[in-house]
């Protein structure tokens, strides 16, 4: 029979610990395995540990491995684990979990399980973080010979040709905003913990940062899109700028941790520093009019929250809310942000949290993965393919248990209390706007009822005003029409005498002909007769279907001896009549 590795006996060792230390924390409640009176932190980190008792499963894998997503989880459970372990709330089964992990993945020399310096992923840093704690607690070498050899691959790890670390070996010459968070924190805090000389390892770190925002600043959205290819070779990547096409939520999530997870490392004095409180403030001066208006929630391609098939994605949710709670808590940003940050809390509690039977918490709309590579060639169908939403993926659980932590630590703090009255202003002078606006209605509305009869009144008064002009004007024309006669003119015109206007006609002698004018409002057959006063027709013509609108017609009126005439105009419906005077 092969003999168990003293890590393999440690590792099945620190299993048992753990599920010994958990049974304080198991409630009385039948059939519950967590306890829903406990904080929502410390129920999901016990959640995690009772679905991953050997760490083999976490991120959904089936053996044990060293990684950003396992890194990412301990460090939420130990953060739980500092705020709430208390003589009143025992939680030490959370910190031998997590330092279990550590136990079970450095060996006796040092060595991390299944690290390759070679690979020169950044991913493989991340998990470094949780070693300066265990280091400082422990003073076991162990942790202090891993911690070098992650700092050593940080020194041979390959660059752009501007300085920035590529994301991994086997992705050459690109950098993605994941890797900010994989690598910068940890390279800070060694700095920072170990080096004597650290100011040129901070540039460095700040370098990153910058270099990063300059390659993959977004100008249409304002935020940063996912990844950059320095020698535009990449599927993914547009040929002029290297750029890669959208703004994926998680990789923005990553940066915006890595922002404040590093400015809280870095000492104030540091050049660059307000240059990436500046990159901080930016996206977030931004990302509130991306969020969800309903859940609070952002999208997996955050810029499109309204195209067809994108979805409201957790994990990048949770770092947005994250990076906001924790920036406003150490000044990095403004305090006017925390609505934001609670609306989407509450959004992931209310819609994407679910209790199981048993009292494990869930977490919902996950997306398992969504790299660049040849053949992810980051398109906008790639990263809405929801065939990779999953549940409880780490990538999400880790940032909510964190956001949880960050919410309580800022509720200890007088930010709250300035958030709160901040708010109680804001509410105060919304109640007193509303107010005045509901008065200025009531009183426009009365002076509109007011002044709508005097309009009524005034509308009327100008119809019957109206009624008389035309009356008074056809009066007019008709005297002017018989001044022209009686004055001996020889140009003589008459209109229709009566006020009926579907039907007029009028005459002109210009001195060599009688033109006749009329208008039809529809379709008729017209007959036209001259006569004269004792009675004998002088002329007669017929028009059958005279068309509506305008019409001319010259009578010949040679022949006639000079007298007064009668012409009358008739319709289907009506006749017009004329005098007509010939000299």
């Amino acid at each position: 029979m092969k003999q168990k590795t003293a890590q393999e006996t440690r590792h099945i060792s620190i299993i048992g610990l753990v599920l010994i230390m958990l049974l304080p924390l198991l409630p009385t409640k039948a059939g519950n395995v967590v306890d829903e009176n406990l904080p929502l932190a410390v129920r999901f980190c016990q959640s995690q540990m009772l679905s991953h008792p050997d760490y083999k499963t976490i991120d959904f894998n089936t053996k044990l491995k060293w990684n950003y997503t396992h890194g990412l989880l301990m460090q939420a459970i130990f953060a739980t684990y500092d705020f709430y372990h208390s003589d009143t709330l025992d939680c030490s089964a959370l910190y031998h979990y997590a330092k279990g992990y550590y136990d079970a993945t450095i060996d006796d020399n040092g060595n991390i399980y299944n690290y390759k310096k070679s690979d020169y992923s950044l991913d493989r840093v991340n998990a470094g973080k949780n070693l300066f704690r265990l280091y400082a607690e422990t003073q076991d070498e162990r942790y202090m010979t891993a911690m070098k050899t992650l700092r050593d691959q940080l020194k041979d790890h390959p660059r752009t040709s501007d300085g920035g670390f590529w994301h991994k070996k086997n992705y050459p010459y690109q950098m993605w905003l994941d890797g900010l968070y994989m690598g910068a924190p940890y390279y800070a805090q060694y700095a920072r913990e170990f080096e004597t000389n650290p100011a040129v390892s901070y540039a460095d770190v700040v370098k990153q940062f910058l270099l990063v925002a300059s390659h993959t600043y977004d100008e249409r959205s304002g935020l940063y899109i996912h990844g950059w290819d320095e020698k535009r070779t990449q599927n993914w990547a547009d040929p002029v700028t290297g750029k890669s096409r959208h703004v994926w939520g998680r990789a923005l999530g990553w940066y915006t941790m890595a922002l404040v997870d590093v400015l809280e490392i870095l000492p104030d004095t540091v050049t660059g520093r307000n240059s990436m409180q500046s990159i901080l403030k930016g996206i977030f001066d931004v990302l509130p009019d991306y969020q969800d208006k309903e859940s609070g929630c952002w999208f997996q391609v955050t810029d499109y929250p309204d195209s067809t098939d994108n979805y409201l994605e957790m994990s990048s949710t949770a770092m947005f809310a994250y990076s906001i709670v924790k920036g406003v808590r150490l000044g990095y940003l403004d305090t006017s942000l925390l609505p934001i940050a609670r609306k989407a809390y509450d959004g992931m509690v209310k819609e994407y949290i679910e209790v199981e039977s048993d009292g494990k918490i869930t977490l919902k709309n996950i997306c398992a993965v969504a790299g660049l590579s040849s053949d992810r060639d980051g398109s906008y169908d790639y990263y809405v393919n929801k065939t990779d939403v999953r549940s409880n993926d780490p990538k999400g659980v880790g940032p909510f248990i964190l956001l949880c932590i960050e919410w309580e630590k800022l509720e200890k703090t007088d930010l709250c209390d300035k958030e709160l009255e901040h708010l109680r202003s804001e509410n105060k002078e919304l109640k007193n706007k509303v107010a005045e606006l509901t008065t200025a209605i009531t009183t426009i509305s009365t002076e509109n009822d007011s002044l709508q009869h005097k309009i009524d009144e005034l509308e009327a008064i100008i119809a019957t005003l109206t009624a008389k002009n035309d009356s008074l004007q056809n009066r007019i024309e008709e005297l002017e029409a018989d001044q022209k006669t009686e004055g001996g003119d020889s140009s003589t015109s008459f209109i229709n005498r009566t006020s009926d206007s579907d039907f007029t006609a009028h005459l002109s002698d210009n001195g060599e002909n009688l033109i006749l004018y009329y208008t039809l409002s529809q379709n008729a057959d017209i007959t036209i007769t001259l006569t004269s006063l004792n009675g004998v027709t002088k002329l007669q013509d017929f028009i059958p279907e005279c068309t509506t609108g305008n019409h001319t017609k010259v009578l010949d009126t040679d022949m006639l001896p000079a007298g007064t005439y009668i012409l009358q105009v008739k319709n289907d419906n009506k006749t017009i009549t004329l005098k007509y005077i010939k000299k």
